[in-house]
C-alpha cells in the first residue's frame, strides 16, 4: 500500500512544478533587451576628381592658360553619428594639372549640414607642387557639394558632387598664379557599377 507520507511528497512535488511552469512562462515571453550597435567613430570617403579649370598670373595679368586636373581625393570626418549633423576632419588631395604639375596636400575639412544628405564641405590645406622642373607650395581651399550618405554599419561612405578648388602659389613653381577648378568628385563604388550590372547579366544567362 502507498503510505500517506508518500501521497504527500508527490502532492507538494506536483504542485511546485505547476507554480514554476507559468513563470518560466513567463520568462521567456519577455523580449531580449536589443544591445545597439556603436556607430563607426569615422566617417571616410576614397574619391576621383575630373575637372577644368584656369590660369590667371601676375606677371602677365589676366587669364594665361586653361587647364586640366584629374586628382584622388580622400577625406576622414569625426563625431558625425548621424545624418543632418556637423562634423570635422583631416582630407588629403593629389593630383595633376595637365600632366605637368604635381600636387599634393592636406589639411582640415568641416562638414556644414545644409541638407541631410547633400552637405555642403569646406577645406582648406597647403599643397606641394612639383613641374617645370622645380618645387613650389601653394595654399588652398575646396569647397565640395553633393551626396554624401551615412552609413550606420561601416566607416566608409560613398559620395557623389561637384567641387570647386581655389589655388595660390606661393612659394617656386606657380609662384604668384591662381589655379582655379571647377569639376566632378565622385567615389571608386561609382567606378564599380558597370562592372556589377555586367556580372549580374552574365548570371541570368
Amino acid at each position: 500500500m502507498i503510505s500517506r507520507a508518500s501521497i504527500a511528497a508527490a502532492s507538494l512535488l506536483a504542485a511546485g512544478l505547476l507554480g514554476a511552469a507559468p513563470a518560466a512562462a513567463g520568462g521567456d515571453a519577455v523580449p531580449a533587451k536589443r544591445i545597439a550597435k556603436p556607430v563607426p567613430p569615422v566617417q571616410w570617403t576614397l574619391t576621383i576628381e575630373n575637372a577644368g579649370g584656369l590660369v590667371y598670373g601676375e606677371e602677365k595679368g589676366g587669364v594665361r592658360e586653361g587647364v586640366y586636373y584629374l586628382g584622388g581625393h580622400a577625406s576622414f570626418l569625426f563625431g558625425r553619428k548621424k545624418g543632418g549633423k556637423w562634423a570635422g576632419g583631416i582630407s588629403a588631395e593629389t593630383g595633376s594639372f595637365d600632366m605637368r604639375t604635381f600636387v599634393a596636400g592636406a589639411g582640415v575639412a568641416l562638414l556644414i549640414p545644409v541638407h541631410e544628405i547633400a552637405p555642403l564641405i569646406l577645406e582648406v590645406f597647403p599643397l606641394y607642387l612639383r613641374g617645370r622642373g622645380k618645387n613650389g607650395m601653394s595654399v588652398g581651399g575646396r569647397l565640395w557639394w553633393g551626396v554624401h550618405s551615412f552609413n550606420m554599419h561601416a566607416t566608409e561612405v560613398a559620395t557623389a558632387g561637384i567641387f570647386m578648388m581655389v589655388q595660390r602659389g606661393v612659394v617656386g613653381v606657380r609662384e604668384g598664379d591662381w589655379l582655379m577648378t571647377w569639376g566632378i568628385d565622385f567615389s571608386l563604388h561609382v567606378l564599380a557599377i558597370p562592372f556589377g550590372m555586367a556580372w549580374q547579366a552574365m548570371l541570368r544567362k
